[in-house]
């Protein structure tokens, strides 16, 4: 043996003689993973079972029986849609928009302005506004320049100024002072994008506000991810049928009051 070289030497407590004992491989490495008889998994014969051959005849019923249940599930049956309405009615009487307002026109400018601004901000700055100038054709005769320092506490105060002149001035020269009534005509007003459009309509156009299919098809509008997560929570979003038509009502009601 070369000078300086010690041979290896075994543990002293014995586990190295025991660990070669076994071939490579084949050593234990704690408990068994396999699952238990009765739990959880494929087989086995417990309550937590997923009812696969062996599981007990209680288990494979109520599962059975959840599957129907989940399957007959209707979240938009008419029965349950009316339900909600008549709880939101009870919760929610005499709901109204919470811009205020006095006509269509006014309606408009205000929901223009509520872009990325509060209503108690928006309800703050119209009242003045509309005294300053009280018809469409005001606004029509202004540049967007001349309106800006009025909205300006609303924010992005000069795109909205073009789009409010621009909206005011279509209205005037295509639709003779008069905001369309039409989901079409008023998507041509710069400015106004389907939520500006669908709050005016449900809000100064009667039997566009109650949710009827027979309302031209009209769409309810959706403001923001908050009322998103009402109706969903709701299961009553999401659908063109005329069930679907009548639980957008719920929107309706979530829209104005709150």
């Amino acid at each position: 043996m070369p000078r300086g070289v010690i041979p290896r030497q075994p543990a002293k407590t014995g586990r190295h003689e025991g660990a070669r004992s076994l071939p490579r491989g084949q050593q234990s490495r704690g408990p068994s993973r396999q699952p238990r008889s009765g739990g959880v998994g494929i087989g086995g014969n417990g309550p937590m079972s997923t009812g696969a051959p062996g599981t007990a005849p209680a288990a494979q019923k109520v599962r059975a029986i959840r599957i129907a249940k989940t399957k007959s599930y209707d979240p938009l049956a008419p029965e349950r849609v009316q339900e909600i309405l008549r709880r939101l009615d009870r919760q929610y009487p005499d709901v109204t928009c919470a811009l205020q307002h006095k006509n269509a026109w006014q309606l408009l400018v205000a929901t223009i302005l509520s872009a990325q601004a509060t209503d108690v901000r928006v309800n703050i700055v119209t009242p003045e506004l509309f005294k300053k100038y009280p018809t469409v054709e005001d606004f029509a005769a202004l540049k967007p320049e001349q309106l800006e320092p009025d909205i300006q506490s609303t924010g992005f105060f000069r795109n909205k100024s073009k789009s409010v002149v621009g909206a005011a001035k279509k209205i005037v020269s295509d639709f003779g002072g008069q905001v369309p009534d039409e989901m079409d005509k008023l998507l041509t007003l710069p400015g106004v994008a389907r939520k500006t459009a669908n709050v005016t309509l449900g809000t100064t156009v009667p039997d566009l506000s109650i949710g009827l299919p027979a309302s031209g098809g009209i769409s309810f509008p959706i403001p923001d991810g908050y009322l998103f997560g009402g109706v969903n929570g709701c299961s009553c979003a999401g659908t063109t049928t005329s069930t679907g038509a009548v639980g957008a009502g719920i929107q309706v009601n979530l829209i104005y009051g709150g």
